[in-house]
């Protein structure tokens, strides 16, 4: 078993996710032809203040993009033959930046994956601890207790004794 707390690793997972909503998704393409002068109002319901904004999400700190980056590096660290595991981590990880709703729910990703809902469910926790080895292994996770430096050495120095004999 791994000494990092599943949940803390799944709440990590959801701000990660949250952070990725959350940054601005501006200028993804080429620019059309346009202009840089506002449309002509033609109506007085047009004109502005009369129809409702846009929900503008906080723009996460560059912290929080750091981390995103970090925990996303390490999903990407399982196993090869395990992508349905980071497709599933992924997904569920994919939350909404200031209500905290989940954007795939269970039986989203079920209908995505060609699962049951409930087999996605066993599946999650099952690559969510997958992912707590590869972390426990000796990467690192911020906001997440890992283990300790002396342990995480010693492994390495045995497996550099086991290749030199």
């Amino acid at each position: 078993m791994p000494n990092i707390d599943i949940e803390a690793l799944a709440e990590a997972l959801e701000r990660a996710g949250a952070t990725l909503v959350a940054l601005p998704a501006t200028h993804l393409g080429p620019v059309e032809y346009g202009s840089a002068w506002p449309d002509v109002v033609r109506a007085a319901h047009e004109a502005y203040g009369w129809q409702p904004g846009e929900t503008r999400y906080p723009v996460p700190s560059a912290r929080d993009i750091t981390e995103m980056d970090r925990l996303y590096a390490l999903v990407n660290r399982l196993p090869p033959d395990r992508r349905t595991w980071r497709r599933l981590l992924l997904m569920r990880s994919l939350c909404h930046p200031i209500t905290g709703r989940h954007l795939w729910s269970w039986r989203k990703i079920a209908r995505a994956l060609g699962w049951s809902h409930t087999y996605v469910q066993s599946q999650w926790e099952i690559a969510l601890t997958a992912l707590a080895i590869v972390i426990d292994a000796g990467q690192e996770l911020p906001g997440i207790d890992t283990v300790d430096k002396k342990r995480h050495d010693s492994r390495y120095a045995r497996e550099s004794c086991a290749l030199e004999h």
